[in-house]
């Protein structure tokens, strides 16, 4: 009985903390676009790493 206690107030709380970010995303609608731009950015730079890595552990073989 426990459990399922703190699980429903577990999700409660997710609940909550998407509403607030669906607020807050509505209201600054720049931020967020801003947010997204550095993350697709962060992703690139990250798959740029991979792709040197890849390339001198082939000339290694």
């Amino acid at each position: 009985m426990k459990k399922t206690i703190t699980l429903l107030l577990m999700l409660s709380f997710l609940f909550v903390g998407d509403v607030i970010n669906f607020v807050n995303a509505s209201s600054n609608t720049s931020e967020v676009s801003s947010f997204s731009d550095n993350k697709s950015r962060a992703i690139q730079k990250s798959n740029q790493r991979i792709e040197r890595k890849g390339s001198s552990n082939g000339s290694l073989k």
